[in-house]
């Protein structure tokens, strides 16, 4: 026996089935609580290194300054000291720990060259910085031939801050 009801053998028109769809495709990009999204998965929280020191070597000479070393005693590079810092130029690196309780310590060393006057050729420029754990920050420029003098202003925070600036001795 076939029914006569007009709504037995209705089918849902199209356009519901098309707004179910959309309603549900939104729902999954939002995402639901607990859920993860297909279209932004989340992503890892990178850690925060204990110690870090942004460096910064001013030079206010008429020389290249031409890196010959570098090297860290405890730490990693962030990023690496330039190879070629210009005549009255400016080269930026720095270094955090990467292990627990420790710090960071380091130095670049670079050699003079083209300098306008010849006699300052081929000297050593040297910086050292250090963010231990436990203790103070400490910086130098131990190593530096006397023909240039080398000042640095540096704070003594977890996350260090040293510009070393390079002047002709007097």
């Amino acid at each position: 026996m076939n029914s006569t009801h007009p709504m037995r053998h209705r089918k849902p028109p199209v356009i519901a089935w098309s707004a179910l769809v959309a309603v549900l495709a939104v729902a999954g990009a939002v995402g639901m609580p607990g859920q993860a999204s297909a279209t932004t998965p989340p992503q890892p929280v990178a850690p925060t290194a204990a110690r870090s020191t942004s460096v910064v070597l001013a030079s206010n000479v008429d020389c290249t300054l031409a890196r010959t070393d570098m090297g860290l005693d405890t730490g990693r590079w962030t990023t690496e000291p330039p190879l070629v810092i210009g005549p009255k130029g400016r080269g930026q690196w720095g270094s955090e720990s990467n292990m627990i309780w420790t710090g960071t310590e380091g130095s670049a060393t670079y050699r003079t060259e083209g300098c306008a006057d010849p006699t300052r050729n081929c000297k050593t420029v040297r910086v050292h910085w250090k963010n231990p754990y436990l203790a103070k920050n400490d910086y130098d420029a131990n190593g530096t031939d006397p023909m240039f003098g080398v000042t640095w202003n540096g704070n003594g925070g977890n996350q260090a801050h040293v510009v070393f600036t390079l002047d002709n001795a007097s």
